[in-house]
């Protein structure tokens, strides 16, 4: 199922169609194809995984980041937009590094990822780090 996210949602879609399909199926990396999705910047197919019944939307892979981390790693606005307007998805979850989606995008200085963090009810602005930062530092 993760190569058929590569921007095929009408694959996608007749994967999902499949009652025995594991939507939360890893790779080596444990990374799942919503991980994927937004790693590689695919927000029809992450649009459409987040609607499934049963996808785990805080899931992590080895590094412990999730979707978000590697949406906002990787600036793929559309996507961040589309997991933060989703309700289920923790904004707070620290990858191996301790580090928050919102302290990814404030080292580096993605100021329109970073006010998307800010319009959301539960994002904690001074969240801290392993050393202690908020993302504030993190600043350039």
């Amino acid at each position: 199922m993760l190569r058929a996210i590569n921007g095929h949602t009408r694959v996608l879609r007749l994967l999902l169609s499949d009652p025995s399909i594991d939507v939360n199926a890893t790779n080596n990396s444990s990374r799942t194809a919503l991980i994927r999705a937004a790693r590689d910047g695919h927000f029809e197919a992450l649009e459409l995984l987040l609607s499934f019944p049963g996808i785990e939307k805080n899931i992590v892979d080895k590094k412990n980041r999730s979707a978000l981390h590697y949406a906002v790693l990787l600036h793929h606005k559309q996507c961040v937009e589309c997991l933060l307007n989703d309700k289920d998805v923790n904004p707070q979850l620290p990858d191996d590094s301790s580090f928050t989606p919102l302290h990814i995008a404030a080292s580096n200085d993605f100021s329109d990822l970073i006010r998307l963090f800010a319009d959301r009810d539960d994002v904690d602005l001074n969240c801290v780090d392993s050393i202690q930062w908020t993302p504030l530092p993190c600043c350039r």
